[in-house]
């Protein structure tokens, strides 16, 4: 196919197709209202209505465009560009109705004009914003394809054509799954570890309070390919909000070093608001992230804030849940292999130079 994108005026021009009889349109959308209405097309995880917020809140920060193609009038496939500085094109949201290769191979053209045209260095992806609600990269064959908090969905045929363009594996993130009581009770108890302390926050302002404390535990402990979101520091209140909206405080806990006192770590939990039990509590969350300061890891901290925070998940009626981990943290992975957890889904996410 043939095209020509006007980009500063959001116009297409010369689009030809001469194998088939049918006519191929691209529109461009640069309002986050009107990106919000077609975004369905780019996910099989639901557009809720009360996500609208959420959702419109990462469109308006970041400088977002939808890209849709058209066929005989319809719409067959979707991608979300989006950027937080003049280096890294992000796109998210990718998706042909159809999954057909030659679509899938015109849509990722479509996102390398946009980066050359920008002098972007860097395409990464995708990235689904908010990541906590709709998650990042490619599902990989094999993987569970029910519908769950920030886990994407898809055929292998995405990641293929993306290796084939040229793209890369930046990371890859296995999401391992389990029953919270089994798990639990697998949990080693051989750690007494009276040194630390674990708490939840009083309310929102009390989180804000400590946020640089967060944010320092972050960058010293975090490898940058575990770092999805761009200006997570930024959205922090938009993804608390949600947290706490649909889960509560108690999926958000720090842990303190008492001969310190200070914090040497965190963990957050989000819920997953696509299941109930059959007394229409949400029954599943997702462990979505666990950090402790270097020095103070390898000593059952680990463990320890991890039987805490399943036993009240327990309480609040988490029969299951899922905890994504990135393949390069082979110490956690042996460590959820242990206590019974199952590998249920991969995920891949994409980069190219330019």
């Amino acid at each position: 196919m043939q095209f020509k994108i006007d980009w500063n005026n959001n116009t297409v021009q010369n689009i030809k197709e001469n194998n088939l009889r049918r006519e191929i349109k691209i529109q461009i959308l640069v309002s986050p209202e009107e990106i919000l209405k077609n975004l369905r097309i780019g996910t099989y995880i639901p557009i809720k209505s009360d996500f609208k917020k959420y959702i419109l809140n990462d469109l308006n920060y970041f400088n977002t465009k939808s890209i849709l193609i058209y066929e005989n009038n319809h719409a067959i496939a979707h991608v979300l560009l989006f950027s937080s500085d003049k280096d890294t094109l992000y796109f998210g949201f990718f998706r042909v109705i159809s999954h057909k290769k030659d679509t899938i191979e015109f849509l990722v053209d479509i996102i390398i004009q946009y980066s050359l045209e920008y002098s972007f260095k860097t395409i990464n992806g995708p990235i689904n914003i908010p990541t906590i609600i709709y998650g990042w990269g490619f599902m990989e064959e094999g993987s569970s394809d029910d519908i769950f908090i920030g886990k994407p969905i898809n055929p292998s045929i995405y990641n293929k054509v993306f290796l084939e363009k040229g793209f890369k594996i930046y990371s890859k993130f296995f999401t391992w799954e389990g029953k919270t009581q089994e798990v639990i009770e697998n949990i080693p108890n051989n750690f007494e570890l009276n040194d630390y302390e674990i708490f939840h926050p009083k309310d929102l302002n009390h989180i804000l309070e400590i946020k640089d404390d967060f944010l320092i535990l972050n960058m010293r402990n975090m490898d940058s390919r575990s770092i999805i979101t761009p200006d997570a520091h930024i959205l922090f209140e938009n993804y608390l909000d949600f947290i706490v909206k649909y889960g509560g405080l108690w999926m958000v806990c720090f842990i303190k070093y008492k001969n310190t006192d200070k914090i040497i770590g965190y963990m957050n939990g989000v819920p997953n608001p696509f299941h109930k039990d059959k007394n229409g509590y949400y029954d599943s969350f997702c462990y979505y992230s666990v950090v402790i300061d270097k020095e103070h890891q390898n000593k059952g901290v680990f463990w320890k804030v991890s039987k805490y925070i399943l036993k009240e998940a327990k309480k609040h009626h988490i029969t299951y849940f899922t905890c994504p981990i990135q393949i390069e943290r082979k110490i956690t992975i042996h460590s959820v292999k242990k206590v019974g957890m199952k590998l249920n889904r991969r995920h891949i996410v994409f980069k190219l130079e330019i």
